[in-house]
């Protein structure tokens, strides 16, 4: 039986470094991998976080459409 994992998205900081990410971990499907599956984990890394919690759902939509 197949079943398919739903990406999973997270906001991470450090404030003493100044630096900010939205990180996103995705799972390709392929016949040729081991366990026919590729997992992969992107991000996006800033310095402002307000930037990433404005865009927040435009990063989600954009990340997403990498695993479809």
């Amino acid at each position: 039986r197949l079943s398919f994992c739903e990406d999973s998205r997270v906001m991470l900081g450090d404030s003493a470094e100044d630096a900010f990410a939205y990180v996103q971990h995705l799972t390709l499907y392929d016949l040729e991998a081991r366990g026919m599956v590729r997992p992969f984990c992107i991000a996006y890394v800033c310095s402002d976080q307000l930037k990433l919690m404005e865009n927040f759902s435009e990063l989600s939509t954009g990340f997403s459409q990498a695993s479809d």
